[in-house]
């Protein structure tokens, strides 16, 4: 039996990150506070796309001054992800200020309301259109997307 050689490994290229400052300026450019928050917690919070977008309000634990979003996460694995005093009152604040006529008790929900007069939970698209959107208005020149700024968090 014959040894087979083994190849060298080319390095990887580093991923592109954004800065906190970066993610600061996302945060500023948008018009709406859902979106605002789409974004900080985004940054704060290291979500996937699939995490964000399935956040209910009843995802939000508490005990005594800390506070974790609790998130399905790949495979179906639960997790705890702490997240600071100020983004858990803006989170509270949204909560409280969403429409009665909702279809779901999402924490992120659509702008268009369904024939039904109903507003449905947010897409993958639609949190993707966001942060597309908080790029061209912020002037970043980085190829910037949702799973960008979960990397950038680990960086």
């Amino acid at each position: 039996m014959k040894a087979k050689p083994q190849l060298s490994k080319r390095p990887r290229p580093a991923k592109d990150v954004l800065s906190r400052d970066e993610i600061d300026q996302l945060e500023d450019t948008l018009p709406t506070e859902r979106d605002r928050l789409i974004v900080r917690v985004f940054g704060d919070c290291s979500l996937r796309l699939d995490e964000l977008c399935s956040l209910r309000a009843t995802d939000i634990s508490r005990s005594g001054r800390q506070a974790h979003l609790r998130v399905e996460g790949k495979g179906g694995h639960m997790r705890d992800v702490p997240m600071g005093p100020n983004l858990l009152r803006r989170l509270d604040r949204h909560i409280a200020r969403r429409p009665a006529q909702r279809s779901s008790d999402h924490i992120f929900l659509s702008f268009r309301r369904q024939p039904s007069g109903q507003f449905d939970a947010l897409t993958n698209g639609g949190v993707y259109q966001v942060v597309k959107d908080a790029v061209a208005r912020a002037g970043i020149p980085k190829r910037t997307y949702p799973h960008l700024l979960r990397h950038s968090w680990m960086t």
